[in-house]
């Protein structure tokens, strides 16, 4: 059964003009056909166990039959509305009512759906449950492992400060030889390249060093 042409269906209401139903739990409707979803809990505006009827503020998935029927008996006897279809497999669902006797004036121009043809599925609900097994929790660390954690950390920065103290030292030092190197200081700031003691160089006496002077043994 193929379902009639498509006729435009008429758009949701503002939720706050209609009468919400109190909803405890969210839940999925489907065709209880085809399994197509047509709706959820978040759009139910109300719901009538005695009609066995729910009424939603929006749909989908569904075809809106283009005729225009009025209801003979039942509870909404009297009523116009446009028949809705599955859009997957043409199932009657439900209605939308154009006209409606007092009692269901809420459900005018609004999506009417059959309980009767539709399956329901609430979120949360699981036959199997995987068990993740929890991280175990560290070991709190004793009140004395951590003040002797503290004073070795206290004495290993103490340390450093030293080592680094050393280097800038080394390093004023070596910069220092650097620059005498370029400017050639080095033999000035040293006494020469040759040293003199009371005896010169070349074996003769020194009498300008400033020491005693001593005869040298034949």
């Amino acid at each position: 059964m193929q379902p009639p042409p498509q006729d435009s269906l008429p758009p949701a209401p503002d939720a706050s003009s209609a009468n919400d139903a109190t909803v405890t739990a969210y839940v999925v409707f489907q065709c209880a056909e085809c399994r197509r979803i047509v709706g959820d809990s978040l759009g139910l505006s109300s719901a009538d166990e005695e009609l066995r009827h729910i009424t939603l503020r929006g749909a989908c998935g569904i075809v809106r039959g283009p005729c225009t029927r009025t209801s003979e008996e039942g509870n909404d006897r009297g009523s116009t509305f446009h028949e809705l279809f599955c859009e997957g497999c043409s199932t009657l669902l439900g209605k939308v009512y154009l006209t409606t006797p007092p009692r269901l004036d809420g459900a005018r121009n609004l999506f009417t759906l059959s309980t009767d043809a539709l399956e329901s599925f609430e979120l949360g609900t699981y036959d199997h449950v995987c068990e993740v097994p929890q991280p175990a929790m560290a070991a709190p660390i004793p009140s004395s492992e951590c003040g002797e954690s503290k004073t070795s950390i206290e004495a290993m920065q103490m340390e450093l400060v030293k080592v680094q103290n050393m280097m800038l030292v080394f390093h004023d030092r070596i910069s220092g030889l650097e620059r005498a190197l370029k400017t050639g200081t080095v033999g000035a700031r040293t006494g020469g390249g040759t040293r003199r003691g009371a005896w010169g160089v070349d074996g003769t006496e020194n009498t300008a060093a400033g020491g005693p002077t001593f005869k040298r043994r034949k």
